[in-house]
């Protein structure tokens, strides 16, 4: 959905745009660039949807085994944690390119994140300045255990499917809870 988010970024002013991309499949600096191109081309209006897979169809597409749920929730952290790092390797005081003053940036508050992973890694730098929201927003879906461990860590926004109102009470408090034990503010993830 990315390259249609693009083309839709110029077209709209006030939606936002959620990309689905897996940590399965893509690595984290092809994460962060798509994710972050889209947000500066839509002026601060992206957000990613951080999954990872785990059709077996899906893996076979890219010729892979299907991962035990630990290791694949292993690499999906490090990518998570990877992006976000990229996201901020280009800090606000580095300003933007200027075309009348030719200068590019202020190279001194860009730089690289050198993050070494079991399954990912990364040199860095971003080579895209932020756009006016800063980092786009994470999104990541509910679901439980090592899933809901990782929203309770890097997820602004929780989608959930509850059956009932008094059942998405329960997944909203919850997470909340998890968020504080994850030594966050229960207030910066909407459900």
């Amino acid at each position: 959905p990315t390259l249609t988010l693009a083309a839709i970024a110029p077209a709209t002013s006030r939606i936002g745009l959620v990309t689905t991309i897996s940590t399965s499949f893509a690595e984290p600096y092809t994460i962060a660039r798509q994710v972050r191109a889209l947000d500066v081309m839509s002026h601060g209006r992206a957000g990613w949807q951080a999954i990872p897979s785990y059709e077996p169809e899906a893996f076979a597409n890219y010729g892979l085994p299907v991962p035990e749920r630990e290791e694949k929730y292993e690499r999906f952290n490090e990518s998570v944690q990877i992006t976000q790092a990229l996201w901020g390797s280009w800090g606000r005081e580095a300003g933007t390119p200027d075309k009348t003053t030719g200068r590019f940036a202020d190279t001194s508050h860009i730089r690289p994140v050198n993050l070494q992973g079991r399954h990912v890694a990364s040199r860095g730098p971003l080579q895209i300045p932020p756009s006016e929201q800063g980092q786009p927003v994470v999104f990541m879906p509910f679901a439980s255990g090592l899933g809901v461990q990782a929203a309770a860590r890097y997820a602004n926004g929780i989608i959930a499917q509850a059956p009932t109102m008094e059942q998405s009470k329960s997944y909203r408090e919850m997470m909340r809870s998890m968020t504080v034990d994850a030594g966050r503010d229960a207030d910066e993830v909407k459900f």
